[in-house]
């Protein structure tokens, strides 16, 4: 669920969020000062503190922001299961290549595509255009009236949010990435070679990644040799093209820039386990 965090850019999407935090019995709280968000911190653009003695005012913080301000209390998931417990529709007119590729993106993120009835759906993704207007109409007419517990998004709001949506359908097979990329070093530096340790093919393909902090398993070298393997991209610098993030301990100022682009953030153990690795 908390990938849904990212597409809070408005008060209407952030009122959304928070209904459907609510039917699932989850909270949303400030992640500095533990405030649960409410109706009322919408509305005001956010919210009054005392810290350290002195009155403050907490902004809101909408748009890319919004995930680095606010966190889903008591969300136990892996880290690279940003759609978990989602439940995911699709209006009518979507190109099918498109819907099977985001279908199998979310499915993969822990999402759950619903195949029948709307009723109870968390994300409604619509076609772009008046197909998506037509679909928006027929969906709020058939719903009761009241505070929708729900977010619509078009198909092009919703990979231009997660780029790394439909980045794998357009890249490249790992053998043809790495057919077309000089031979990296695989000598060994903490007693195994990422050469030839198993992980799951294409856990990364297409993907740009940055690796920032120190790592307790491994050299940042190797990590980038197995992002490469796993079909990925390593570079050194966040931007707005950066897919993931991998964050190991005294990780600094490319951390901040990540979660203030809302880019999705990795831990060292995620990071093994979306590749399959037990160390």
């Amino acid at each position: 669920m908390k990938s849904l965090l990212k597409f809070a850019s408005t008060e209407d999407r952030a009122k959304e969020l928070l209904e459907i935090c609510r039917k699932k019995g989850y909270r949303l709280l400030h992640k500095n000062h533990q405030e649960p968000l409410s109706e009322e911190i919408i509305r005001g653009g956010g919210f009054s503190t005392n810290f350290g003695g002195y009155g403050s005012f907490s902004r809101l913080g909408l748009g890319a922001k919004f995930g680095s301000k606010w966190e889903i209390e008591g969300l136990d998931i892996p880290a690279h299961k940003g759609f978990s417990e989602v439940e995911v529709c699709f209006g009518s007119g979507i190109e099918p290549l498109i819907q099977q590729a985001l279908s199998a993106f979310l499915e993969k993120q822990g999402a759950c595509i619903a195949t029948g009835d709307n009723a109870g759906c968390d994300l409604f993704v619509l076609p772009d255009g008046e197909d998506g207007s037509q679909n928006l109409l027929e969906l709020i007419s058939s719903l009761a009236e009241g505070t929708r517990d729900f977010i619509t998004v078009t198909v092009s709001e919703f990979t231009a949010t997660i780029p790394s949506a439909l980045r794998a359908r357009k890249a490249p097979t790992p053998q043809a990435a790495s057919a077309n990329r000089p031979e990296p070093d695989h000598s060994s530096i903490n007693g195994w070679d990422p050469s030839s340790i198993q992980i799951e093919t294409g856990a990364m393909t297409g993907l740009t990644v940055v690796i920032t902090g120190t790592l307790a398993s491994m050299e940042r070298k190797e990590a980038e040799l197995l992002v490469e393997r796993a079909g990925g991209n390593a570079t050194g610098s966040v931007s707005g093209k950066t897919d993931i993030l991998i964050a190991g301990e005294k990780a600094g100022s490319k951390l901040k820039k990540a979660q203030d682009l809302g880019v999705e953030v990795l831990d060292e153990a995620a990071f093994l386990e979306r590749l399959g690795i037990e160390l």
